[in-house]
């Protein structure tokens, strides 16, 4: 049916031609992926680093608020000692330190309140953080896979594969075989 057979490319040829094709379509879907990567580790990065900002301004309004209501405290318990004559007669009578004892047990209490606070403020900061961790990890291990995948990919393998299956097998077999294989 054609005019000219020798004009035509050869078997090798045109495996070679179709494993080029298939090797520049496989290394552009993975730069692709690697410039889709690029994009979600872009907006993950940013996420990290409002949320460092943000935790960083949740600490420090917690140490000044606990700053504040600190020295408001010891101004309280201190105001509590009464002055002069009054102050000795109650040094006299141990009144002085009841109350003494008194604002070291609030002060202690005062101060396990403000660990507490802070351990929950940074154990919060911490699960957020995981979350997002857990959300970069697997931004980059879908990355991972999908590359090696385009990698693994074999080129020149099924085109010999599928020669020899037309060659050893009825055609419709081999029909059959490749419309399975292309959805797949």
């Amino acid at each position: 049916r054609f005019d000219d057979v020798s004009a035509l490319p050869s078997v090798a040829e045109t495996q070679a031609r179709i494993a080029n094709l298939v090797q520049e379509k496989l290394t552009g879907f993975a730069a692709q992926v690697r410039d889709e990567f690029a994009r979600a580790a872009g907006d993950l990065v940013a996420r990290r680093m409002r949320m460092v900002e943000k935790h960083r301004a949740e600490r420090a309004e917690l140490k000044q608020t606990q700053e504040l209501r600190s020295a408001a405290e010891a101004k309280a318990r201190a105001a509590r000692f009464r002055k002069g004559l009054a102050g000795l007669w109650d040094r006299v009578t141990g009144k002085h330190a009841q109350l003494r004892l008194q604002n070291e047990i609030e002060a202690e209490t005062a101060k396990e309140r403000d660990v507490a606070q802070r351990d929950d403020l940074v154990r919060a900061q911490l699960i957020e953080r995981q979350e997002l961790q857990k959300e970069i990890r697997r931004v980059r291990d879908c990355e991972t896979r999908e590359v090696a995948t385009l990698r693994r990919w074999p080129i020149q393998q099924p085109n010999r594969r599928l020669i020899e299956e037309s060659r050893a097998k009825p055609l419709m077999e081999f029909k059959r075989r490749q419309g399975h294989a292309r959805r797949l």
